[in-house]
């Protein structure tokens, strides 16, 4: 099945598929404090989206300073900066196109997304 993203989101949010969440510490890079592989969750909302590493957080679009990602056939990872939070998220999606799909939504909510390939 092929990920949209509506431009009007349902009010239970758009879950997206995702390999692996991780917490991180911001100006760290990719070091890592704790990861999920087993449930990871991200569900995206007109206004805000949750994610899930080992509890649910939820975090306004605007609380988002940037997102770093890289985009490769087999890796594909968008890393998550917050402006008001000393921890960051990076997510691991499926595919190229997954990648392509969320980094579209996320301009539409201007948010700048930084993509290496």
């Amino acid at each position: 099945m092929e990920l949209t993203i509506p431009d009007d989101l349902p009010t239970a949010g758009v879950d997206i598929p995702v390999v692996e969440a991780c917490a991180g510490i911001k100006g760290l890079g990719a070091l890592t404090l704790a990861q999920n592989r087993l449930s990871p969750g991200f569900l995206l909302f007109e206004d805000h989206l949750e994610y899930k590493v080992f509890f649910r957080r939820r975090v306004r679009y605007s609380d988002i300073e940037e997102v770093k990602g890289v985009s490769q056939r087999y890796f594909n990872r968008m890393r998550f900066i917050f402006r008001s939070r000393a921890l960051t998220l990076t997510i691991f999606l499926f595919s190229m196109r997954e990648y392509s799909v969320l980094a579209d939504f996320l301009r539409r909510k201007g948010i700048a997304v930084q993509t290496k390939n």
